[in-house]
């Protein structure tokens, strides 16, 4: 028999293995085999966030990752880790974020591309001060 504690836990494996699909309280707190309500109490006090804003924050790291490794569209991303109109996607991962995907992507992709040629450009001051000489 599981504790409250795997019960949470297991729930909490689904939203990591599923963050893509529609996930609603009922189905998270259904897994877990509690009421929604006891479900989102004991959620919260393991995990100092509510499921919902884990799932968020899933997929907008999940979408974090496919705006710097990939090349599909901004809207495809935002659908496929499970937001499901563009223009939430965007409003969403600039609440979480700060700045827009597509300026996400850009600005990421300068930064890669800097590293790559000119990475003394990229290594923190002190540290370059310190190891990087120049005789």
């Amino acid at each position: 028999m599981m504790t409250l504690h795997q019960r949470v836990v297991q729930a909490k494996l689904v939203i990591d293995q599923q963050y893509d699909q529609p996930l609603s309280l009922d189905q998270l707190s259904d897994s877990a085999h509690f009421s929604k309500y006891h479900f989102l109490r004991l959620f919260r006090k393991l995990y100092k966030v509510t499921p919902h804003q884990y799932l968020t924050r899933k997929r907008i790291e999940a979408a974090r990752q496919q705006l710097t490794h990939s090349d599909f569209s901004i809207a495809d991303i935002g659908f496929r880790v499970g937001f499901q109109g563009v223009s939430h996607f965007n409003v969403t991962f600039r609440k979480w974020v700060g700045t827009y995907p597509t300026q996400y992507r850009e600005n990421t992709r300068q930064q890669l591309e800097q590293a790559q040629t000119q990475p003394a450009t990229v290594i923190p001051h002190c540290f370059a001060q310190s190891y990087c000489t120049t005789e």
